[in-house]
C-alpha cells in the first residue's frame, strides 16, 4: 500500500487532490472537517475584528483558508501505514517519522505551485502550502517541523492548528478512544502554556460557546469536496 501511496504521490503529474483521495476515509474526513472549522474560526475573527486588516480576515479570504486547509495533512499520503495506524503509543522513530508529514506537504504543494500559471491559483496553493507546512508549529516554539513562535507562523496555520487539534481530540484514535466535545474544548482552553495564539484561542471559545463549533453539530462526509 505504502509503495503505491508513495508512486501516487511523488509522480509530477498527479494533482493534489488525486494524492489527496489515496489517503485513508478517516484521514480524509478529518482534512474536510478541519477546513470547515477553519473557515468558521476565521469568520469568526472578522466579526470580531481579530487581527483586523489582514488580507485573509475577509468573506473571500475566510472562504479561500476553507477551501485550502483541507489538504493541511496531504503530507500523510507517505506515511507508513503501520505507523498512522499503530494501536499503541509510538517510539522515537515513529515520532520522527510523523514529524516529517508538514514537510513533504510543502514539497507535494509546492509542485503544484510550480505547475500553476494563474496568479490567483497560486495564491490559493501557497496559502495551502502555508498551512500544511505550518500547522503543527506552537506560539511558544515548542511545535514543528521548524519551531516558530509567536507571529513567525502564518495565520491561516495558526487558525488551523488549533481546530486541527480539536478535532484530533474528538475523533477516534487506534491507540484511544476520542474525547467528548466538552472533555477536548476543556483540554485546549484551560491550558495556559501558551500553545496557540491567545486572540485565536480567544475567538475558539467564541465559536464554541455559541455552538458555531461542536463535533457533533454537523455530521461531515469524508466525500466532501467543498
Amino acid at each position: 500500500m505504502l509503495n503505491i501511496l508513495r508512486a501516487q504521490a511523488l509522480d509530477e503529474s498527479a494533482t493534489p487532490e488525486e494524492i489527496f483521495q489515496t489517503l485513508p476515509d478517516d484521514i480524509r474526513g478529518h482534512c474536510v472537517r478541519v477546513a470547515r472549522y477553519s473557515g468558521i474560526l476565521a469568520d469568526q475573527m472578522t466579526i470580531l475584528g481579530v487581527c483586523r486588516g489582514d488580507p485573509l480576515l475577509t468573506p473571500e479570504g475566510c472562504a479561500l483558508l476553507s477551501k485550502a486547509a483541507r489538504y493541511h495533512d496531504i503530507g500523510k499520503a507517505l506515511m507508513p501505514c503501520e505507523v498512522l495506524y499503530k494501536p499503541e503509543a509510538l517510539n522515537r522513530r515513529e515520532w520522527h517519522i510523523i514529524h516529517t508529514h508538514p514537510t513533504l506537504a510543502e514539497d507535494i504543494l509546492q509542485n503544484a505551485l510550480e505547475r500553476q500559471p494563474d496568479e490567483q491559483e497560486r495564491l490559493y496553493w501557497k496559502l495551502a502550502q502555508e498551512i500544511a507546512a505550518c500547522h503543527h508549529e506552537r506560539w511558544d516554539g515548542s511545535g514543528y517541523p521548524r519551531g516558530l513562535k509567536g507571529n513567525e507562523t502564518p495565520l491561516a496555520a495558526r487558525i488551523c492548528g488549533i481546530v486541527d487539534v480539536y478535532d484530533a481530540m474528538t475523533s477516534v484514535r487506534p491507540y484511544r478512544k476520542k474525547l467528548t466535545h466538552e472533555h477536548a474544548c476543556c483540554e485546549i482552553l484551560l491550558r495556559e502554556d501558551g500553545l496557540y495564539d491567545p486572540d485565536i484561542l480567544r475567538v475558539f471559545r467564541s465559536c464554541v460557546e455559541s455552538g458555531r463549533i461542536h463535533c457533533g453539530l454537523t455530521p461531515v462526509p469524508a466525500s466532501d469536496g467543498s
